[in-house]
This record gives structure tokens, C-alpha cells and sequence, in this order.
């Protein structure tokens, strides 16, 4: 019964009770004489109904305080609105040691060491994931045990550098700099002092600047610098130092000068490593998204946001480097004439531009008998959709039997059109023309077209 009894007081020690404070100074307090770090919530009462919700619903409630494993003072700080400067001042004043300048928006949840630093804010995005008393918790118990480790580790590198042991003041600093709470001032000073080679690789991640960093170089770029801005990525990429987040900024930071250089295969191949180096991530969302308008869509290998055709595979893109095509008649300027099947749209808007006709077509020769299972349709830019509203397709064999296969229901942006949907088998042929099917006359003018399938085998292509 006795060795129940210390084990049960065991346990009880190990998830003391968090205790509450009035306000954010007397919490401040607190924390300093017992050595116990601060969660503050901010939330406003008179003039934020949901930050009130938090704090009444969630925040007081019994159900959170249950779940914090960690001894931690709880306080919170009812932010007003519309105060003079008088009143501002005082109210700043009776909040001494809030960081009210790392606050972008209401509720908000800051934490803070024992000594008064700042250790991690929760606000916007990253917490509402936290409204349910457990992940709330979670997540303060986990800020608060790696606040225990800074004062032990903070402890520990002034002993090493008392007695001047740099190779153990290192090892200290790089395990401060890997906490996930805020870095100390002049960390990356502190690093470089006892570790000249960054050995660590902390130095590099605590400076590396994120999107700035990409703004840099593409500042650069605008510049007309693409050598130098290449140098300093590919320097960077040599280093393991950076963590998956920082590296996709770089790898796609890369993108964005072969783009400038016109290198287009080779920027959407760093696109997508940029992606595949951490997909879930935000910035490896961006960069794709980036890349997919940059280089993907003008090499044709990739498709707008949201199109059905990104949903599946619907074969080779059959048109790119391929085929060729006529027109039912000309007119204007001929020059992006190419740019139809492959490259940059064109920057007029169009690729080719016919007569106000009765009917206008073009007439595209796969070169090769092939099974369609898509058409991605691009209309002339911006202007003038609607006089594609009546737009249809038809498959030939020899350019003088047509089989129509699709009819647009309008004048639209572009058509992502799916000639293989279940159930129904895929037309083939070698010819497909694309034209206007209305007794108007009209002009046609498109800016892409992008065919996709399969080559028949029967057509013994080498």
C-alpha cells in the first residue's frame, strides 16, 4: 500500500496543476520567483466577439485546465479599442513586459519563459487548429518542456564559455538553435563565435530569409543579373545545412532564373524537386503553382489550376513538337504562328487569326493515327471570347471525312475537354479540326490547342 501511495504521488508530481493569474505583470512576477514559464492569452471582449468565445468557452474553461500536463501559469489580457493616448499609455503601462508588437490579430495566445522572453506565439492560422482543450494543450505542454530545456541549455552554454570550451559551446548552441521555440538575440553571432565553419549548419538556417530571400533574388533578376543570382543559389544548394522548407525556396528560387534565361525543361524540373523536397509544405505549394504558370503550362506539361485534365493522366501530349497545322484563311500577323502547340502564348493574344468567314477552322495533322482522349483548348486572351461560343471538333482519318466530336456549350476562357469519359471508348484519328459552327461569319482566333493520347501501334511510329 505504501509503494502504491509514493508511486501515485510519483505521478501527481510529474502533471502539476497549471495555476492562474489576475493579470499579465503579476503573472510575470510569478514566473520569476518560481521559476515557471507564462501562457497570456489576448483576447477582446468589448469589440471581438470570437476572441471572447475563446477566452470564456475554452481558455477558463475546466476541461483545458484538465488537460495541461505541465506546471505553467495561465493569465490573459483584455485588449480595448478606440483609447486616447492617454489611455493608451496607461494601458501599456499596467501590461509591462507584453510584446504587444509580435500580435497581428485577435485571439492570440503568447508564451513566455520565466525570465520574461518570449518563447512562441499562437495566433491567425496556426491557432485556429487549437480550439479544443486538448490540442491547446498539447501544444502549450510542448512549449513549456522546451522552455525547461533553454534555461538548462542557456545554463549550461555560459559554463562552456566561462571556461572558454568552444567545440562544447557549439553542441550547446546548435541544440538551442534546434528548438522550435523563438531564437535568443544574436544567436547567429553567438554561433559564429564558437563555430567558424558552421560544422552545425545552424548559422545558414538561422539567416536564411525566406521569401525575402526569393525576393532578393528576383530582384536580381529585374536586374539583369541571372549569372550572380545563379551562383549564390547553386553555392547554397551545395549545403545540407537548410532545413526541407528553406530548400524548396531555393530550389524554386533556381526556377525562377532559368525562366529568365529562357531555360524552361530545366526550371520546371526545379519546380517540381522544389515540390517533392516538402509537399505538405506552404511554400512548396507556392513555388508549384509558381512554376506551373512560369514553365509548366508554355512547355505544355502541366495545366491551370483546377482543370480536370491535372486530375488524371490522359496520354502524351500529341500536339507538342509534332503536329503542324493549316488554316481555312489568314490574316494579320503570322509570326506566333507556332506558338500554338508549343512555348510561351503568344503575347498578341492569339496564335493565328483567320478571316471574318462563315465557318473558320484550322486543320491539325497528328502526323500518326492516334487514340484522343483530351483536348485542351486555349481562347484568344482576355478579348473577345465570345466569338469562339460556337467552337466544335471533329476526328478524321484522311482530312475529308469528319466525325464531330465535342460542341461548346458557350463562349468560354478555355476548354478542358474529356473525350474518354467511362463507359465510352475514345474516337481516333490523324486529322482533328477545331472551328466555328455557325452560319455568322466570324472571326477564329485561339491561343493553344493541346491534343492528348496515344499513337496507335498499328501506325509502327519508330
Amino acid at each position: 500500500m505504501r509503494t502504491l501511495l509514493i508511486y501515485l504521488l510519483g505521478i501527481t508530481s510529474l502533471f502539476a496543476a497549471p495555476t492562474r493569474s489576475n493579470s499579465f505583470p503579476e503573472a510575470l512576477d510569478t514566473a520569476k520567483s518560481t521559476k515557471t514559464p507564462v501562457a497570456v492569452l489576448l483576447y477582446a471582449s468589448s469589440w471581438h466577439l470570437a476572441s471572447k468565445r475563446f477566452h470564456d468557452q475554452l481558455w477558463q474553461a475546466e476541461p483545458f485546465t484538465r488537460e495541461l500536463r505541465s506546471s505553467v501559469i495561465l493569465t490573459q489580457i483584455d485588449v480595448p479599442q478606440l483609447l486616447d493616448k492617454e489611455e493608451a499609455k496607461k494601458f501599456s503601462a499596467s501590461n509591462k513586459g507584453w510584446n504587444q508588437k509580435a500580435i497581428k490579430s485577435y485571439p492570440a495566445i503568447q508564451l513566455y519563459s520565466p525570465d520574461g522572453f518570449l518563447l512562441k506565439t499562437y495566433q491567425g492560422r496556426e491557432l485556429r487548429v487549437l480550439t479544443s482543450p486538448l490540442a491547446l494543450a498539447t501544444h502549450i505542454d510542448k512549449v513549456v518542456a522546451e522552455s525547461n530545456t533553454r534555461d538548462s541549455l542557456l545554463a549550461q552554454i555560459k559554463e562552456a564559455r566561462e571556461t572558454k570550451n568552444s567545440e562544447k559551446e557549439a553542441a550547446l548552441l546548435a541544440k538551442r538553435a534546434g528548438l522550435t521555440i523563438n531564437q535568443e538575440a544574436k544567436m547567429v553571432e553567438q554561433l559564429l563565435n564558437a563555430d567558424p565553419k558552421d560544422q552545425s549548419g545552424w548559422q545558414a538556417r538561422l539567416s536564411f530569409k525566406g521569401w525575402d530571400f526569393v525576393r532578393h533574388i528576383s530582384d536580381l533578376i529585374s536586374k539583369e543579373e541571372t549569372d550572380k543570382a545563379m551562383r549564390e543559389v547553386d553555392s547554397m544548394l551545395k549545403s545540407d545545412a537548410y532545413t526541407s522548407e528553406q530548400r524548396v525556396l531555393i530550389l524554386g528560387a533556381k526556377g525562377r532564373i532559368l525562366v529568365a534565361q529562357n531555360k524552361l525543361e530545366e526550371a520546371w524540373s526545379y519546380f517540381n524537386k522544389a515540390y517533392e523536397t516538402a509537399p505538405d509544405s506552404a511554400e512548396a505549394i507556392a513555388m508549384l503553382d509558381y512554376g506551373r504558370h512560369q514553365a509548366g503550362i508554355p512547355l505544355r506539361l502541366a495545366f491551370p489550376d483546377g482543370s480536370p485534365l491535372n486530375d488524371n493522366y490522359y496520354g502524351d501530349n500529341l500536339t507538342k513538337d509534332n503536329a503542324t497545322y493549316t488554316t481555312s484563311s489568314s490574316e494579320g500577323n503570322t509570326a506566333d504562328h507556332d506558338t500554338l502547340f508549343s512555348g510561351r502564348y503568344a503575347k498578341q493574344g492569339f496564335a493565328f487569326h483567320t478571316k471574318k468567314e462563315v465557318r473558320p477552322y484550322i486543320v491539325i495533322d497528328l502526323k500518326h493515327k492516334a487514340s484522343i482522349n483530351a483536348i485542351h483548348i486555349v481562347n484568344r486572351h482576355r478579348r473577345l471570347h465570345e466569338r469562339a461560343a460556337s467552337l466544335a471538333a471533329w476526328i478524321s482519318d484522311d482530312s475529308t471525312n469528319w466525325s464531330k466530336v465535342w460542341s461548346a456549350d458557350g463562349a468560354k476562357a478555355e476548354w478542358n475537354i474529356i473525350l474518354n469519359k467511362e463507359g465510352a471508348k475514345a474516337p481516333s484519328g490523324k486529322f482533328l479540326k477545331i472551328g466555328l459552327d455557325s452560319d455568322q461569319p466570324e472571326h477564329l482566333h485561339l491561343q493553344a490547342v493541346d491534343v492528348l493520347g496515344e499513337f496507335l501501334k498499328s501506325t509502327n511510329i519508330p
